[in-house]
């Protein structure tokens, strides 16, 4: 076997093992993304190597018969290394399936594409397989490379901590029990409209907002309701050792009134709120507002949550 055989099925190896059983670096939406994204890359290296072992014409009479082969071997692999990964904490989907899948062909198409002659007759054959297999890769890692910009731009907006009237916020807004609602003509603009079900604890949760605080005094929260009464939610927020206790966070009541409502939170009172320790200012993970005991649905407006300085 050649050096630059062994180096590339070496590394291929060492792709596979890192991706599916290494843990990630962060725990982040990012590197979870970035997990999931890379199965297209490693199955479409896998392709490649398939193809040494089960290629036309050396192993079958057809090519239709040896890229069956190589994506069912592909497939298999792509089974077995999911169901470890179910049994050792790590996740498993049928869309790490599917992107196993794209992988395969990808790298099918890319192989073709070199072995066709360079004769004008197949030019135009080689090219629609290089945009095949690169338009697949791109396909598979475009989810990637959208939550990279929301990333980008949820830096450069902060200390806003979400902007329901900019994308980036969607990426780091998780429903729980809520549903989003259209907003009425007369209601104002930046709100976004959150249906909470009378069910335990509904909520909107924003995940990994821009995390050292340090800088500011304040977080500022702004709710509408068109509703004749009063409504009761909870503003949570929690930093990344936090224990799940109720004690353990920073917990509010908040009052919503009728029309506009504003909320100005000091942060020393959510540094101070852990029972037994501070809350660590410069690693906070999470802000959370949620309701409880309702009987029957209600509808909210949130507006933007953002920090302020003296």
């Amino acid at each position: 076997m050649s050096a630059w055989k062994l180096t590339y099925r070496s590394l291929i190896f060492f792709c596979i093992s890192g991706l599916f059983f290494l843990p990630l670096p962060e725990d982040t939406l990012w590197w979870r993304q970035a997990a999931n994204s890379g199965h297209v890359i490693v199955f479409l290296l896998l392709s490649l190597v398939l193809s040494r072992y089960l290629g036309y014409p050396a192993r079958f009479k057809t090519r239709g018969q040896s890229y069956a082969a190589i994506i069912l071997a592909g497939m298999l692999l792509g089974v077995g290394v999911e169901l470890i990964q179910y049994h050792t904490g790590r996740e498993a989907s049928a869309l790490d399936l599917l992107t196993n899948l794209l992988g395969l062909i990808s790298g099918l198409c890319l192989v073709e594409a070199f072995r066709l002659n360079e004769g004008s007759e197949y030019r135009r054959v080689r090219f629609l397989l290089f945009v095949t297999g690169l338009t697949l890769i791109i396909v598979c890692i475009m989810p990637l490379l959208l939550l990279s910009v929301s990333y980008i731009e949820r830096n450069k907006a902060f200390p806003v901590i979400a902007d329901f009237d900019a994308h980036w916020t969607a990426a780091f807004t998780r429903f729980n029990k809520t549903s989003l609602v259209a907003k009425a003509e007369h209601e104002p603009d930046g709100m976004n409209r959150v249906r909470f079900e009378p069910t335990e604890y509904p909520g909107i949760s924003i995940v990994e907002p821009v995390s050292d605080w340090t800088e500011y005094d304040r977080l500022v929260v702004t709710l509408y309701s068109n509703n004749d009464h009063v409504i009761r939610v909870t503003l949570r927020v929690h930093d990344v050792v936090h224990n799940q206790s109720h004690s353990d966070r920073y917990n509010i009541s908040l009052a919503v009134g009728p029309g506009m409502n504003m909320y100005e939170i000091l942060l020393k009172d959510v540094e101070q709120a852990p029972s037994k320790r501070k809350m660590d200012m410069t690693s906070i993970s999470g802000l959370i507002l949620f309701a409880s005991d309702q009987e029957k649905p209600v509808t909210l407006g949130v507006s933007n949550i953002r920090l302020v300085e003296h």
